[in-house]
């Protein structure tokens, strides 16, 4: 598990009293997969990663949540990789985000 685990890069994290929340900030680059590995998705590897950070840290209680902040929203929601983490409930596609959307949040 430490294998699959060392080196797993969040981009960003949020936390609320009930949650956890790990993004994946996207732009040009795909997601990552190493076929060396068990936990071969960067996702998979990123929700694992936050379920054992909580448990660690004695918040088992709050819920890991993975949201994305992309350029295409259309073209990150329809590979392979983000399909899975969704049919898990792992990803709503409600927490995936263009960097427009984001901008005019901040407004």
């Amino acid at each position: 598990m430490f294998n699959n685990l060392h080196g797993t890069e969040m981009d960003i994290i949020l936390e609320t009293p009930e949650y956890l929340f790990v993004g994946e900030a996207k732009d040009e680059s795909d997601l990552g997969a190493n076929g060396d590995l068990v936990l071969v998705h960067q996702l998979i590897r990123q929700n694992v990663a936050a379920k054992v950070l909580l448990d660690f840290s004695g918040n088992a209680e709050k819920k890991a949540a993975l949201f994305a902040v992309v350029s295409n929203r259309g073209s990150f929601l329809n590979t392979h990789q983000v399909k899975f983490v969704k049919n898990q409930g792992w990803l709503c596609s409600e927490n995936v985000l263009t960097w427009e959307e984001v901008k005019e949040l901040g407004r």
